[in-house]
Parts: structure tokens; C-alpha cells; sequence
């Protein structure tokens, strides 16, 4: 019998200046701001911190169309796992201009939520990014006494 030996790879496409650590949504919204300002569609970041909440990557895992995005736990928890991390931020755009989460935003929060407890990975924010503006889950304590 022949064993195959695989290995895993992370390969940086793009680099942005990262602050040193980024645990606050108004630095979160800095950041993947530039990242999603000229996106006419809607896209979800995950920000991935080590324990000190460093930033250790920012992965777009979907791209979707005006007004959603497709996207499952093996995407979002992927780049996560593969960085090492210890936590993520999720991160989308509203391409409308009015951050204020939908219903289906805030049921994906939870879900991701839970099945990064399951992984031992903390999702410590949802930030939507709008036009010049933002909302985030940790800032709305009503919303984030769940969490």
C-alpha cells in the first residue's frame, strides 16, 4: 500500500496594512472598508485574530448579488482554521448604502455563532458595511447579550 503525504499552504493574493490589533468595530470598519468600498455586489470578509486579537488574515469567502450572499460554515470557518485562529470578525457589504442588518443577517450571525463554538473559534463581531457608515453586532448590546 502507498500513503499519499498532503500538505496545506497559505498563499497571500493581496496585502493591506493591518493595525496591530483590531478588536473594535470602528477599526474593523477602517480596515475591510477599502476592501469593499467599490463592490457593487455584496461580499462577506472573515477577519481572522489570533488570542491577542491581532489580525492574521482577511479572506472574502463569498460574493454574492445586490442584496445577498451565499455562504456555508466550511467557508467562512476555512480560512480561520488554516490561519490558525483563534477568533473571526465576519465582515459584509451592503451595497444599498444602509447598513442595518436583515433578518437573514442576524440569523447567519447566530448560526456562525454556533458552529464556531463547535470549532473553538470565537465569532466576536458582524459588522456591515454600508455607505460611510457602519453596524456592528457587539455595538448593538441588545443584540449582543445573545452572543
Amino acid at each position: 500500500m502507498v500513503a499519499t503525504k498532503i500538505s496545506w499552504k497559505m498563499i497571500r493574493e493581496e496585502s493591506y496594512e493591518y493595525f496591530q490589533k483590531a478588536s473594535e468595530p470602528l477599526e474593523i470598519y477602517g480596515i475591510c472598508s477599502k476592501i469593499l468600498e467599490s463592490e457593487a455586489v455584496e461580499n462577506m470578509l472573515v477577519v481572522s485574530l489570533d488570542t491577542k486579537l491581532n489580525i492574521v488574515g482577511i479572506t472574502n469567502v463569498g460574493r454574492g448579488i445586490l442584496d445577498s450572499v451565499l455562504m456555508h460554515a466550511r467557508e467562512v470557518f476555512r480560512p480561520a482554521i488554516l490561519a490558525n485562529a483563534a477568533a473571526v470578525i465576519l465582515v459584509h457589504n451592503h451595497p444599498s448604502g444602509d447598513p442595518t442588518p436583515s433578518r437573514v443577517d442576524r440569523e447567519v450571525t447566530v448560526k456562525m455563532q454556533e458552529k464556531g463554538a463547535i470549532l473553538g473559534i470565537r465569532v466576536l463581531d458582524h459588522v456591515i458595511i454600508g455607505d460611510k457608515k457602519y453596524w456592528s453586532y457587539q455595538a448593538d448590546r441588545e443584540f449582543y447579550a445573545g452572543f
